[in-house]
């Protein structure tokens, strides 16, 4: 991947430690003003023992429940309670996810004893159109 300077964006690679057991950790939030598309996620467990790990796509939408009108946002596991040994990681590069504003990328572990999964995304934000 090459960087583009021509374009109106900028690459942003943040990350997390997954640390408390069972906590959802926020790994990404898509700025208001933006579209993000995440190029790498990376998940590495560096407990001394096993950890389950959920990694989440979580939408802000307005989609509604059964037609109750209840908001209802959607979301999807990228990596539903993968068990992963002390040193495994796990890294999706091979295609792209597309998030919109104040989308968001979550992180939980579980497991015994201390946990300490660490997760790092990359994701290019392109500005939005002011009034678009």
């Amino acid at each position: 991947m090459s960087i583009n300077t021509n374009k109106n964006s900028r690459f942003r690679t943040v990350n997390v430690q997954a640390d408390a057991n069972g906590t959802e950790e926020t790994l990404y939030t898509c700025p208001s003003n933006c579209r993000g598309m995440v190029e790498l996620l990376y998940i590495s467990n560096v407990s001394s023992g096993n950890a389950t790990v959920d990694v989440e796509f979580n939408r802000n939408d307005t989609v509604t429940d059964n037609g109750t009108g209840q908001a209802n946002a959607s979301h999807m596991h990228i990596l539903g309670s993968k068990n992963m040994a002390s040193g495994d990681f796990i890294q999706f590069d091979e295609g792209f996810i597309v998030l919109e504003p104040s989308d968001t990328i979550t992180v939980t572990a579980t497991g015994s004893g201390t946990i300490h999964v660490d997760a790092m995304i990359t994701v290019e934000e392109f500005f939005l159109p002011v009034g678009g």
